[in-house]
This record gives structure tokens, sequence and C-alpha cells, in this order.
């Protein structure tokens, strides 16, 4: 007789509290750290997306000098290929200097090349400029 006493009445009471009390209206900010990490990670997508398009002035734009002229020389040699971006770490140190690990996949996008790559790159992006400094591991646009 307990059992279905707790079964019937205070189970369900139970249940309602704890969704009451686990929904909420605060809308919660994202850290600092987290919107710098995601506006890394956009850069990242962005120099990917100018250097498949080829758009050498957008690349300028968004990468240091001695990156761009590395990019730069192989940019018309991975045209039309298809390249995917998962963030996987984020480290920022004192110095403002954002280290960010991604890991990517390279599709070639032509039956002929059957060749899909993969790797995890690390982008090293000063702060202060937010440009991408350079590209560490496997460079997903030199192999």
């Amino acid at each position: 007789m307990k059992q279905i006493t707790f079964i019937r009445v205070l189970l369900p009471v139970i249940v309602t509290l704890l969704l009451f009390s686990c929904a909420s209206d605060e809308e919660k900010t994202p850290s600092v750290e987290v919107e710098l990490a995601n506006r890394a990670f956009d850069l990242s997508e962005e120099v990917k997306e100018s250097f498949i398009k080829g758009d050498s002035e957008a690349l300028r734009r968004l990468c240091s000098k001695n990156l761009y002229n590395k990019l730069s020389s192989k940019m018309d040699e991975l045209s039309g290929w298809k390249i995917d971006f998962k963030m996987r770490w984020v480290d920022i140190d004192e110095e403002g200097t954002i280290h960010m690990y991604i890991s990517w996949k390279r599709d070639p996008g032509r039956e002929e090349e059957n060749i899909e790559t993969s790797g995890l790159a690390l982008f090293v992006i000063k702060e202060d400029l937010f440009i991408v400094e350079k590209i560490m591991r496997e460079n997903p646009f030199l192999l």
C-alpha cells in the first residue's frame, strides 16, 4: 500500500518539482573566451573559403604575409576540392595568442581522384591583429 501511495502521489510531485526547478528564463551570456574561440573559428572558415574560391585579396587580409605567400602558391592546385573543419580545442595564452586545433577532412570532389585525406591542424592567431599567423602540424591547404 505504501508503494502505491508513493507511485501515485509523491512521484508525480517530485517529477513536477524537478521539471520546474530546471526550467529558467535566464539567458546566459557566453564568456569572453568562448566568444573569442567562436570568432577564431569563423576566421579559419573565412580563410578556407577564400582559399577554395581563389580570392587572393581576402586571403591576404586574413593571413600573415608569410602564410599568404605559402597558401597563394598552392591555391590553384586545390580548386574544386571540399574541405570540412571541426574545432577541437582552443588555448588562449597571456600574450593574446590563440592556438586553435582543427580537425579537417579534404575530399577532392572529382571521381577520378578518390584521395580523401584528413588531419589535425593548429591555427595560430594573434588576437591584436586577428589574423592567422601560421598553420602548424598538418596544414590542410599544403598537403
